[in-house]
């Protein structure tokens, strides 16, 4: 991630994202791991859906 940090707003903004393209399993997915704190299991769920550019 080269020092970068995804902030709160970021991560609501995701979420609403696959809220809005039905991705309901996802979301759940993605909801569990930012409250396990495993932000880079969430950011490899962003990437997998296409939310996340950034290798």
């Amino acid at each position: 991630m080269d020092g970068k940090k995804i902030s709160l707003k970021s991560w609501d903004a995701i979420k609403h994202e696959l809220k809005r393209q039905g991705k309901t399993d996802a979301l759940r997915e993605l909801e569990s791991a930012l409250e396990q704190d495993q932000k880079i299991r969430a950011l490899k769920l962003a990437r997998a859906h296409g939310l996340l550019l950034e290798p």
